[in-house]
């Protein structure tokens, strides 16, 4: 289940939507009351039920002219999404190699490589849900600079994965659950 206010038109139960990498066939819409209805217009903020995966917060939500057209839209976004994350994941292993003091394979690496200064420290985050993530990151994002550089390598809601486990050991970064 997921809130969204209609902006344009007219959401109807039974319609495809799309709101990011998600997408879903609304089975139900509850108003900001909690009563179950079959329609919102605009300015109405809805309780969308029939999510394949919850939406991210902040996505703009999309009405789809089917299914099909919606699976291959959100498999599209979760290629690019993937792709753009692994971009990110060699810039910042490049980024490493290239500040690392010693090339001796003997040497462990710290998680908390010092450059000046300033404290270097890669992680990656995951939570149960998208608030906790959102305020995590935002906290993250709230350290102050000139004491210490946070570098999120990834960061989602659910469980931990083996790639991720291996970004972290890769980037000698940190997980954050």
């Amino acid at each position: 289940m997921a809130t969204i206010i209609v902006k344009r038109g007219t959401l109807r139960r039974g319609a495809t939507l799309v709101a990011g990498k998600s997408w879903c066939k609304v089975k139900g819409m509850n108003d900001e009351n909690g009563k179950n209805i079959k329609e919102a217009g605009p300015c109405t903020p809805v309780e969308v039920v029939g999510w394949k995966l919850l939406p991210e917060v902040g996505d703009l939500v999309l009405e789809a002219p089917d299914e099909t057209v919606a699976k291959k839209v959100t498999e599209s976004r979760a290629e690019f999404a993937q792709s753009q994350q692994q971009v990110q994941f060699i810039d910042i292993l490049n980024a490493e190699r290239t500040q690392r003091k010693t090339d001796s394979p003997l040497v462990e690496p710290n998680p908390v490589e010092s450059s000046g200064q300033v404290k270097k420290l890669n992680v990656i985050v995951k939570t149960d849900v998208n608030g906790s993530l959102e305020a995590i990151l935002g906290s993250i994002s709230g350290l102050p600079s000139h004491k210490v550089e946070v570098n999120v390598i990834a960061s989602g809601v659910g469980p931990l994965t083996a790639s991720e486990l291996e970004w972290a050991k890769t980037a000698s970064g940190m997980i954050l659950i």
